[in-house]
């Protein structure tokens, strides 16, 4: 944590180096000294860390403080709160505002324009600076996220997560907004709902940080996803059952807010929050999409027909009327306590094609007063890619977009005057997580330029990740206030010159390469969530196969193994691995314009580490890529084609060299590899040593053994020879833990029979068995076959057969089911079965919490195991359209 802490603390304090030079006409020396005058009316002191940091860059430069050059704050009512005009003459420096933030940002103006020069030079003329997006929020990219494995809240441990530094820095890139995570039981009290003990301690510690936060001109918002449906026994809806809303089966109950007391509840909940903590910005509410919470969360897909409210209350609602009877209850408790305080409704619906089905744009014609909505930029994007086109999900910092779903949003509230918000991703996303800031200006001006377009007032940085500071985050700042007159092309070139000078042109040409290579990252959710350009510069490589898992990016799971089909879903592997290519070799070109400036610039902190988050980027984009060439060799090999060993080798030399290059880049900078949702480092120098060592073992004695195998007419094996005998189609019984199954060849295709021992209590959530099958070197997506016990579900990247029953009895249920012989790839073919079931967590409380349940995997080849996971649904194939099967096994026919 620490080395993480001073990769962000700021700008260095070693002086600058001023370059040989005379005195431009256009401009003024400051060098015999200045006279700070803090004019501006500020009471409470908010703007002294700005007038710091304004002191700490003129001492930088050797500047007296005593001189006759006059820096000036003043008032102007005119402006807006948080604009500014910067007047430089050659007797002084006025700064105007309205407010504070508007001095802020003026102050930190004039220290980033004397940061960025060659000598103490201050350029005469006018500056005004007026924002179109008002909101700029972040996070703290290294603070607890709140959620398992490790359920760590940050407001019950005495790590400061918000240091000077660190909020110096992000004030001067122009955040002006902070969010962090919280449950309400645990910040909040009610009449029916009595105060936790450590609510005391975790309020406590938020009004340090919402003061400290404050004194940079940054407020604080809380997220949450309330009210919170209810997991199982509930002290509070056992006793107050008009609460218990649409029963959502496996003892999941979504939380109703069609009641008397459900509505005072939730407007004395917020008003207890809002009245113990003063100055908080508001609230940031996820009602639906990212857990269970109210009636309304169980609409389903916005792009369908809503699912009926099955609630004896709030059954006969329209949705949007769902959704206001909880907001308008928290939008009134927290206005009684802080008439200022804002509340941003997040619509998360991540999923989903291009258009909108009537009852979401109801929803965001019909937000109550004082609700902001806020909106997925890129969810429902397509794109067209290998000659198909593909759909995308959210997280999508390479695609431009915006998705018509966010268009159409944008229209409607412009519609009824209400506010609207951006939900995109700035710095970084799930494409490449592990390195906090990929330099793609380009891709983000045209985003901000359909904000402006489209009256869009809010920005919502990012996720759990996607929230580091660097270039993308002061980028961002220049174009929160462009007017975009000037094309994509100028507006580079502007902003290269003010950070590169001379250089300018050659790092906006490496610019627009990075944006054209990580424009072709491939549309594919399976390929960002559980692919390797995370993290696959730590991964070994493979060179017979053993069926090793893919884990998920944002889980701090194993390293991941060589089943890479399981990341493909709709991608042929050749496919992917030809856009891959594509995409790395861009960027490549771009780096060989970027990385030479590293000499010149060896004493400038922030442009060796623009210049070390491109190369990292590079790094892994083209490992990413060896890694689907690798296994797209391989298996050529297994298919009788030996001399693809040849560049497999190559390959593995290749990753040698990067794996080295990327543990010196991480000693530079603890930032790297870290991804802020798992909350571990996916690679670091020891990881990256591992892996080292395992691929010279294959250079060693791997390969060249292989090789003289095949020349003495051999063939590559399975490297776990227990795998390879695990079992025949020949209709035997395998007994698991709470359920066997069989499995014989017939005519028709492969006869698959399950059989589930019933779960009793109320520990039983979820009960869902997945059979997969794919190629016997998992190299392309397999079949997934997802079955409950009302039968299979049919979508894109699951397969529901014709000839399917089900049973059920006392004590257990279970399938027969028939999959087509046209479907089976291979002899012997790579064969799973699971059985998924939810357990509460020991020790936890029964409460309406999303950190109640852990998913329970049962498979082949182990009994139970328990994969965290932070609701009901949530285990890795409950919800995703990529799969983690707990070890491949063979099926020989």
């Amino acid at each position: 944590m620490q080395n993480i802490l001073e990769s962000v603390s700021g700008s260095p304090s070693a002086p600058f180096i001023r370059s040989a030079g005379k005195l431009p006409v256009d401009s003024v020396d400051l060098s015999c000294g200045v006279c700070i005058l803090d004019a501006f009316p500020d009471p409470e002191k908010l703007l002294d860390t700005a007038y710091d940091d304004l002191a700490r860059t003129l001492a930088r430069w050797k500047v007296s403080q005593s001189g006759a050059f006059s820096i000036s704050t003043e008032l102007d009512r005119a402006l807006e709160s948080e604009e500014f005009i910067l007047e430089t003459t050659p007797e002084a420096c006025r700064i105007y505002a309205a407010g504070c933030e508007g001095i802020r940002r003026g102050l930190y103006e004039l220290s980033g324009s004397l940061s960025r020069a060659n000598a103490p030079f201050l350029k005469i003329g006018q500056i005004r600076r007026e924002f179109f997006i008002k909101d700029r929020i972040s996070r703290s990219f290294f603070a607890p996220i709140h959620r398992p494995p490790f359920n760590k809240d940050e407001l019950l441990d005495d790590i400061d997560y918000y240091p000077e530094a660190f909020l110096n820095r992000l004030a001067q890139e122009g955040i002006n907004r902070l969010w962090l995570t919280v449950e309400f039981h645990e910040v909040t009290c009610s009449s029916i709902q009595a105060l936790e003990p450590e609510t005391p301690r975790r309020l406590q510690k938020l009004r340090g940080i919402v003061e400290k936060c404050r004194r940079y001109g940054i407020r604080v918002y809380l997220f949450c996803l309330e009210p919170a449906g209810f997991f199982g026994e509930s002290e509070l809806a056992s006793k107050y059952p008009e609460l218990l809303g649409v029963d959502c089966s496996y003892s999941m109950h979504a939380f109703c807010p069609d009641s008397p007391l459900a509505q005072q509840h939730l407007f004395e909940q917020t008003f207890y929050l809002f009245s113990e903590v003063s100055h908080l910005a508001g609230l940031i509410n996820i009602p639906a999409g990212e857990a269970l919470a109210s009636c309304f969360s169980s609409c389903g897909s916005p792009c369908q027909a809503p699912a009926p409210f099955r609630c004896p209350r709030c059954g006969s609602l329209q949705p949007w009327q769902a959704l206001n009877r909880s907001l308008e209850p928290m939008i009134r408790g927290m206005r009684a306590a802080n008439p200022e305080a804002v509340f941003h409704c997040w619509l998360y619906q991540p999923s989903g094609g291009a258009s909108l089905h009537a009852w979401v744009e109801d929803c965001a014609r019909h937000l109550p007063d004082g609700a902001s909505l806020i909106y997925n930029f890129e969810s429902g994007i397509s794109v067209k890619q290998q000659g198909r086109t593909r759909t995308g999900g959210d997280y999508w910092q390479s695609k431009t977009g915006p998705s018509p779903r966010f268009l159409r949003m944008a229209e409607l509230r412009h519609e009824v005057g209400g506010t609207f918000g951006a939900k995109l991703q700035v710095c970084n996303a799930f494409e490449v997580s592990t390195v906090p800031n990929l330099p793609v200006p380009g891709i983000l001006f045209r985003k901000y330029r359909i904000l402006k377009q489209t009256g869009t007032r809010i920005a919502l940085y990012g996720w759990y990740f996607g929230t580091s500071p660097g270039f993308m985050h002061r980028f961002a700042l220049r174009l929160a206030s462009a007017d975009f007159k000037k094309g994509e092309r100028a507006f580079l070139l502007e902003a290269a010159r003010a950070e590169w000078g001379t250089d300018a042109e050659k790092v906006a040409a490496a610019w627009a390469l990075f944006a054209r290579g990580y424009a072709c990252y491939p549309v594919n959710d399976g390929i960002q969530y559980d692919g390797p350009f995370h993290h696959g510069i730590a991964w070994p490589l493979l060179i017979e196969a053993e069926l090793r898992d893919l884990f998920p990016v944002w889980q701090p799971a194993r390293i991941s193994g060589d089943s890479i089909g399981a990341c493909l879903a709709e991608f042929p592997l050749a496919d992917a691995e030809k856009q891959c290519r594509k995409m790395a070799q861009l960027w490549n070109h771009g780096l060989e314009l970027f990385l030479p400036l590293k000499n010149k610039y060896w004493n400038y902190p922030e442009r060796l580490e623009d210049i070390r988050m491109a190369e990292a980027a590079g790094l892994l984009l083209t490992s990413g890529w060896r890694i689907l060439r690798f296994y797209l060799l391989r298996r050529r090999m297994y298919g009788g084609r030996f001399s693809a060993l040849d560049e497999m080798e190559e390959i593995v030399r290749q990753e040698v060299c990067s794996s080295r290059r990327m543990i010196a880049l991480c000693r530079e900078d603890a930032r790297l590899g870290y991804q802020s949702e798992a909350q571990v480092h996916k690679f670091d120098p020891a990881l990256l040593r591992c892996r080292i060592d395992q691929l010279n073992g294959l250079l060693k004695n791997g390969i060249p053994n292989l090789r003289v195998r095949l020349l003495k007419g051999g063939k590559p094996l399975y490297a776990n020879a227990v795998r390879q005998s695990c079992c025949r189609a020949d209709g035997s019984n395998h007994q698991q833990k709470t359920f066997c199954w069989s499995i014989r060849r017939v005519l028709e295709g492969l006869r698959i029979r399950f059989q589930c021992r019933l779960l009793l209590g109320n520990d039983q959530v979820s009960d869902l068995v997945y059979i997969i099958l794919a190629d016997r070197l998992c190299s392309e997506f397999p079949i997934l076959i997802r079955c409950t016990k009302t039968g299979t579900s049919n979508s894109k990247r699951t397969f529901s057969p014709k000839d399917c029953s089900l049973f059920q009895d006392d004590h257990s249920w279970g399938m027969d089911l028939v999959v087509p012989v046209t479907l089976i790839r291979d002899n012997p073919v790579a064969f799973n079965i699971q059985r998924q079931y939810m357990q509460v967590e020991q020790g936890s409380r029964k409460v309406s919490s999303t950190s109640t349940y852990a998913a329970m995997m049962e498979c082949q080849f182990g009994n139970a195991t328990q994969i965290d996971s932070w609701s009901p649904e949530a285990a890795p194939v409950a919800l995703s359209p990529y799969i983690h099967p707990a070890g491949w096994g063979l099926l020989q026919l």
